[in-house]
């Protein structure tokens, strides 16, 4: 999933959002068949000549799906800097 957010601001940002994913749990709710992880979500901020990632996933799918999308991106090329907080 994909929200862009673009505006005529000199900082623009677009937002990456994970779906969930299954948790290993034995504590699973009465009801449930399992327990997953809430969707994450990884922001890119830019303006015309930088760009920082902010939050990075937890799985290599995820984060294989991340790398794309940011390579796809118009901004590709001034990635400067990933933070994982």
């Amino acid at each position: 999933m994909e929200l862009d957010v673009k505006s005529k601001s000199p900082v623009n940002w677009e937002i990456f959002v994970t779906p969930s994913i299954p948790v290993a749990a034995s504590d699973v709710p009465p009801g449930q068949k399992q327990r997953t992880y809430s969707p994450i979500s990884s922001t890119l901020i830019y303006g015309k000549r930088d760009a920082v990632l902010v939050d990075t996933f937890l799985t290599v799918k995820q984060s294989d799906d991340l790398v794309k999308w940011v390579a796809a991106s118009d901004v590709y090329g001034c990635l400067m800097f990933w933070y994982n907080l």
